[in-house]
């Protein structure tokens, strides 16, 4: 396509903080997140469900995209480890925090729902669900019968990818590329294996979830995409690929038919939610799929795009906000809104109507929860 060609010395280092379209798709994500966790009935839920499965994987490229910037091939491994400390430090401290919150929640329903709390502490705290947490980011330690839902799973991943990113900071960038075409490979052939040849690595069936959707299956792959992105569009990295993708955002930023190509990659991103659902009608239920992997190469590509130009015609204002402010505190605490509903409404269970507006009122009150607490940091911050 001669349509693509354009000079790439004017993709600009663009920050994630001008990025409008990226905070819209995680306002969008942070709510298909709860979609996923709280299911509208029937099919319709499940088809949802399906489309939503590239919401965390783009929470991942996202944070891959950005971890590095403005730190090209080359830098030394010291400034690398400096500013991934300080991300380490963060989302360590985040992490501990929310699980003693979730496991004092837990200890707070036993208590009053006569479970008891040796029973609680007998199934939650022991060799095998530490195991599980280390190994797989799992176990009854990040869920039990009062919120059965481990989301946490993916700050731990999180935290184990920036480790590994310190730990080996000289090679994080040169391969990043390598990393994650090997790692999506092995999680598809690992998703194989559940549709057909469902092995016991550890004595665990591998259809059990979590022993896809971990630190080194899912988290690995995708946040290093990310930084393999960063590299491509920013260090200006010396392969085909990178080239190609660096001609198409110049083709979907500055070429004289940019806009019609943004229009295809829109059409890209439609095609692999709709790819996803048709997975999940032929295989089942999975962890991701090639739909997933496409809707997020479109609106990766898309943010890229949009972000050498700020061409898009409508940013809704509140969405963007969503995004940027509230998206981190609706994925922490949704899980706990969740079962507080459930706990304070069962005697709804049942009731079609609730079924249907159950997601919705999670959805409402998770962002109410948010904005309550982006208006507390707020003041506390203004205070200082």
């Amino acid at each position: 396509m001669r349509s693509m060609g354009t000079n790439m010395g004017d993709i600009k280092n663009i920050s994630k903080a001008d990025n409008s379209f990226l905070y819209m798709i995680k306002g969008i994500a942070c709510i298909l997140v709860i979609f996923i966790h709280c299911l509208f009935p029937g099919t319709v839920g499940k088809d949802i469900q399906a489309m939503s499965r590239f919401a965390v994987l783009f929470f991942f490229v996202v944070s891959g995209r950005y971890i590095l910037r403005n730190l090209p091939s080359g830098t030394k491994a010291s400034i690398i480890r400096s500013r991934m400390a300080a991300k380490i430090g963060h989302v360590f401290v985040i992490t501990l925090l929310l699980t003693l919150l979730y496991n004092a929640y837990s200890f707070v329903v036993a208590t009053t729902s006569g479970f008891g709390i040796q029973d609680l502490i007998s199934q939650k705290y022991n060799p095998h669900e530490l195991f599980l947490l280390l190994m797989f980011n799992s176990g009854k330690i990040l869920y039990d019968y009062t919120y059965d839902i481990d989301h946490l799973w993916y700050l731990y991943a999180v935290l184990y990818v920036y480790i590994l990113i310190f730990i080996f900071a000289p090679y994080a960038k040169k391969w990043s590329g390598f990393l994650t075409f090997f790692f999506t490979g092995m999680l598809f052939f690992a998703q194989l294996l559940q549709l057909y040849y469902p092995i016991r690595p550890f004595d665990i069936s591998i259809r059990t979830w979590y022993m896809v959707r971990n630190w080194l299956l899912e988290g690995i792959p995708f946040i290093m995409a990310g930084v393999w992105l960063d590299s491509a569009i920013n260090d200006k990295r010396d392969t085909r690929v990178a080239e190609l993708v660096r001609k198409l955002v110049g083709a979907c930023s500055q070429s004289k038919n940019a806009r019609r190509n943004r229009v295809i990659l829109h059409a890209f991103l439609i095609l692999g939610i709709a790819m996803s659902v048709l997975e999940y009608r032929r295989f089942g239920e999975m962890t991701v799929y090639v739909g997933s992997v496409v809707t997020i190469c479109a609106i990766m590509f898309l943010g890229e795009a949009y972000g050498q130009t700020e061409a898009i015609s409508i940013k809704p204002a509140y969405l963007c906000h969503l995004g940027k402010e509230l998206s981190a505190s609706v994925y922490y605490f949704h899980i706990m809104i969740i079962s507080i509903i459930s706990r304070t409404l069962y005697r709804l269970e049942g009731n079609q109507l609730y079924a249907w507006l159950k997601p919705v009122i999670a959805v409402c009150v998770s962002i109410l929860v948010a904005e309550l607490i982006f208006y507390i940091k707020k003041r506390v911050s203004r205070r200082k």
